[in-house]
């Protein structure tokens, strides 16, 4: 890591910035905080007003590192990309801190998701991802589907939203909670609860619809098997 790494503190409390100003100074290696359209590097409070940092991360058009600060737990942020390395609850101890400075000596040229507490994820968590040099924070429980373009995937949300990530499918499905999420074959990851519709266009094959999703996604006959067992089974 070099020295010096231009850093900026995130967050609507000045006591806050204040206190993790004083922890920073510890860390001549990122001690220099900065004001400028591009840091290296984020603190980033979760909760502020009037918009979170989700909001906030949503709009950049680059990828510094980014480090979590929040008083609330529930958020339970479980996986970063995008040079996102560690997630901090208020009041920020001085070994925790050291602890997430230390990951930046880790992060990987293309980081990939670093859970907080362990898998798969739940429901309720949220992820974030970068598409095109911009960062989005998409919770669990709006994605209604996953198919495989080779050694990328296309996510699909249920307001209609689509992103193209570099990740396979095998990946997904070890992070995502089964239920509800279910693998139907080597290309179709998606979300059981929201299945709304199945036609068959064959005997051996049908066509899979998605809640809130205007493509429909075709399933074999392995895959058709699999589904009526899990639907059976969810029964």
């Amino acid at each position: 890591m070099k020295a010096r790494m231009r850093t900026l503190l995130v967050d609507d409390e000045r006591p806050a910035r204040n206190y993790l100003r004083r922890l920073l100074s510890a860390h001549p290696e990122i001690a220099r905080i900065a004001n400028e359209k591009r840091p290296e590097l984020l603190f980033v409070d979760i909760q502020m007003s009037p918009e979170d940092g989700f909001a906030l991360l949503s709009r950049l058009e680059y990828a510094p590192h980014i480090i979590f600060v929040t008083g609330y737990d529930h958020y339970a942020v479980r996986a970063f990309e995008v040079n996102a390395v560690d997630y901090l609850l208020k009041p920020v101890r001085p070994e925790r801190l050291a602890t997430a400075i230390s990951h930046l000596d880790l992060a990987p040229k293309t980081p990939r998701p670093v859970p907080a507490k362990g898998f798969p994820f739940q429901n309720s968590d949220v992820i974030l991802i970068s598409e095109t040099g911009r960062h989005h924070a998409l919770p669990i429980a709006r994605i209604g589907a996953i198919a495989s373009e080779g050694n990328f995937t296309r996510l699909y949300q249920t307001d209609g939203e689509t992103f193209f990530l570099r990740r396979t499918l095998a990946e997904w499905e070890a992070l995502l909670p089964a239920p509800p999420f279910f693998r139907a074959d080597r290309s179709l990851l998606f979300n059981l609860s929201f299945l709304r519709g199945l036609t068959a266009s064959s005997r051996d094959e049908a066509l899979v619809k998605i809640e809130g999703v205007s493509h429909e996604f075709e399933l074999g006959r392995a895959g058709l098997t699999r589904l009526r067992k899990a639907l059976r089974a969810s029964r």
